[in-house]
């Protein structure tokens, strides 16, 4: 199953960023985004495992194909279809203060960049998240203080660990209260397991 993932991540990845810039350069940095994680992973004692490199080439392929067939304006003109719209792109940098800060397993995430791609098209709809946690070790109230002002006094700001998360969203309107949907998120966890879910049905909008 994991190589089903890796595909699906780097199918939606592409389509994503064919949004927004074009396949070729989408193609190179989805390429170099799979390298880099084996390389994490193997700088973190795992291994680097070329099968994931070729599930990841596989869904390169697969998200440009059909990058091609959606996003070309000649195809979109034969099928008397709309060029895609994007409706929003972000990145932005947060700071989470102490006692504000969320909690990952043993650390908290005390710096994050998160990117944010939106686009439409007819009927269909992406949305895509990326979030990188920058985080340092949980520490007991006895080490930072109970109080705001002590946690500022006793807090660590340093980088110990970097965690990450994403998740997209694609969605088809049926109706104007009515849109079948599917979407995924997945989180780097602790001692090589990821956590995901992948949730697909129908929703109902009352407004």
């Amino acid at each position: 199953m994991d190589k089903l993932y890796h595909v699906i991540a780097s199918l939606s990845i592409m389509l994503g960023l064919s949004f927004i810039t074009s396949i070729r350069t989408a193609c190179v940095v989805v390429i170099v985004i799979g390298i880099l994680k084996e390389l994490v992973d193997k700088f973190r004692g795992g291994i680097f495992d070329w099968q994931d490199i070729i599930v990841d080439l596989i869904g390169v392929f697969l998200g440009a194909l059909l990058a091609a067939i959606l996003l070309c304006p000649s195809n979109a003109q034969a099928f008397e279809l709309s060029y895609p719209e994007v409706d929003k792109i972000s990145v932005d940098f947060t700071f989470a203060p102490p006692h504000n800060e969320p909690v990952i397993g043993n650390l908290v995430a005390r710096y994050r960049v998160r990117n944010v791609v939106s686009a439409h098209w007819e009927r269909l709809s992406l949305l895509a998240e990326f979030n990188l946690w920058a985080c340092n070790r949980w520490r007991t109230p006895s080490q930072v203080g109970h109080g705001i002002p002590d946690a500022w006094k006793g807090s660590d700001w340093s980088i110990d660990e970097w965690r990450w998360d994403a998740n997209y969203e694609v969605a088809y309107k049926v109706h104007k209260h009515f849109d079948i949907f599917t979407e995924y998120k997945w989180t780097e966890e602790y001692k090589g397991h990821d956590s995901y879910y992948w949730l697909t049905g129908f929703r109902i909008n009352f407004l």
